[in-house]
């Protein structure tokens, strides 16, 4: 029986997962073992072999880098769902509150550090942001929180260390810049939008709901199941829109532009937009680059990627209206493009 009542709870999930997995299967099959159909309508040998050899390998490497992107942030986003019902379930807000500075600034600086006890990259600080707000937190903590916590965490500070062990400067760089942007940008946000347009119809909803829950298992397991669903959904979609620009945006437009200190720094701040790497993971990848690009333009990439590359912008959306993902993604953008300017010059 208790089985049976888990199946419904999670019977929606998997359908979705079915479908997901079935249209990975078919594309797999029709591609790399089906190609008689082809066979069928070109009759030239040599056409065909051309043929699908440019359909293959694009779709190849969009498969696999879709693949790459979702497998890479799925044990994140599980785990920042798992703590998301944690805190809305168990946590106080009273006892939080009581321990937290009462001017909104010094605040928003405390909130913007709770990313240390949190190593997850920043699909899982979606789903932990919601249920801050659900809790009792204000927007302008949330963003600050969301923004903050995936480079401002033990992972991606040691990570980090590590990778740019020629001039440690660059982790400390990045944990800073990472907090003063994130704070000014969380107070723009709520300094220009009205309170009722910052978050989502959808997410009010959810909050109102949650307000009359029952604290006990089902009501969590529902919990669980709807903010995983949700999350893992704009998941998909955004691992599929960064995968296809990487698959169609040649990479070398990019880097051939490294030489030219301001290009360079909005070359690095595109790739991270486009790229979607997780932030426990980004520094060995820009590392890459070191010989072409500048340090600055390095730390562009490090600072603004995990806070709104393609992949956390479609998950914001569950949550903050389009209005605030622009002012957000704008205000990351041209602090991070400064930033990486003035660095450039300093190292």
């Amino acid at each position: 029986m208790a089985l049976k009542k888990l199946v419904n709870v999670f019977k929606s999930d998997f359908i979705f997962y079915g479908v997901v997995l079935a249209f990975f299967l078919c594309a797999f099959v029709f591609f790399w073992e089906k190609r008689f159909t082809l066979n069928l309508i070109l009759l030239n040998e040599t056409k065909r072999n051309e043929i699908i050899e440019r359909i293959s390998v694009p779709f190849g490497d969009f498969l696999t880098l879709l693949l790459g992107i979702v497998v890479e942030a799925l044990p994140f986003i599980v785990l920042g769902v798992a703590v998301s019902v944690i805190i809305q379930r168990f946590v106080s807000v009273k006892l939080m509150s009581r321990h937290l500075p009462k001017n909104s600034t010094l605040r928003g600086f405390v909130v913007s550090l709770f990313g240390i006890f949190m190593p997850v990259c920043e699909c899982g600080n979606v789903p932990v942001a919601r249920s801050l707000v659900m809790k009792g937190f204000s927007a302008r903590e949330s963003i600050t929180f969301l923004l903050a916590a995936p480079s401002v965490n033990l992972v991606t500070i040691i990570v980090t260390l590590e990778a740019f062990n020629f001039n440690r400067s660059v982790a400390v760089a990045r944990v800073g810049l990472t907090l003063l942007i994130a704070n000014i940008t969380a107070y723009v946000v709520v300094k220009f939008i009205h309170s009722n347009r910052i978050f989502t119809k959808d997410f009010k909803a959810v909050c109102d709901t949650n307000k009359s829950d029952k604290h006990d298992t089902k009501s969590s397991l529902s919990l669980f199941r709807s903010e995983m669903w949700l999350i893992f959904r704009m998941l998909v979609i955004g691992a599929a829109i960064a995968a296809a620009s990487q698959v169609f945006i040649p990479r070398e437009i990019i880097t051939e532009i490294g030489s030219n200190l301001f290009l360079s720094v909005l070359a690095m701040l595109i790739l991270a937009f486009v790229i979607s790497i997780c932030s426990s993971v980004d520094s060995f990848f820009a590392l890459a680059y070191v010989g072409t690009f500048s340090l600055g333009s390095i730390l562009t990439f490090l600072v603004a990627g995990p806070m709104v590359d393609i992949k956390m912008l479609a998950l914001m959306k569950t949550t903050y209206t389009a209005r605030v993902l622009v002012v957000i993604t704008g205000c990351v953008a041209v602090m991070a493009v400064i930033a990486g300017v003035v660095f450039s010059y300093v190292w």
